[in-house]
């Protein structure tokens, strides 16, 4: 059965075999991951990035989004640094709320960055995970209210640790 329940008109998702227990694929092939989200989440069609969020009335959310750079040895750190200023520069309060940490993301060494925003007067809490895959930088970003942050954590943690890239 697939995995995903759009439309016609809206990104597919292909049948794949190995879904974790209780979850479901966002990802589709264009991208060289697998981008695993609980059964439990709403998939945003017709997003650029694998997108899901928690429900309409709770629009925490996760996305997953790839990234080639221009230059060859482009790091994890080197985005950030770019990432991060881009933020400062178009991001009302934008403040790192934690030193990096280190983690994994598809049995890949990632780098975890938690940082505040307001936008439209509301603030937000992030928790961005990096790795390199190859030539590919990818990101998944957890975006939620401060007081809903942390109700999702475990939810998060568990489609980091079930992200997979293809061989």
């Amino acid at each position: 059965a697939n995995p995903y329940d759009g439309g016609d008109n809206d990104k597919k998702i292909p049948a794949v075999d190995n879904v974790p227990a209780g979850m479901k694929l966002v990802s589709d092939n264009d991208v060289p991951y697998r981008f695993f989200a609980l059964i439990s989440l709403v998939v945003e069609p017709g997003s650029a990035a694998s997108l899901v969020y928690a429900s309409e009335t709770d629009r925490s959310n996760v996305s997953v989004m790839g990234y080639v750079p221009d230059v060859e040895g482009y790091s994890v750190a080197n985005y950030w640094e770019d990432t991060e200023k881009y933020y400062k520069d178009a991001l009302t309060d934008y403040t790192r709320t934690a030193e990096p940490a280190e983690s994994k993301m598809g049995g890949k060494k990632a780098n975890v960055y938690e940082y505040t925003y307001s936008l439209g007067g509301v603030t937000y809490k992030c928790r961005q995970s990096i790795c390199v895959f190859g030539y590919m930088i990818v990101a998944m970003t957890y975006t939620a209210l401060p007081e809903n942050y942390d109700a999702h954590m475990a939810e998060v943690e568990k489609m980091q640790a079930e992200l997979t890239f293809r061989r």
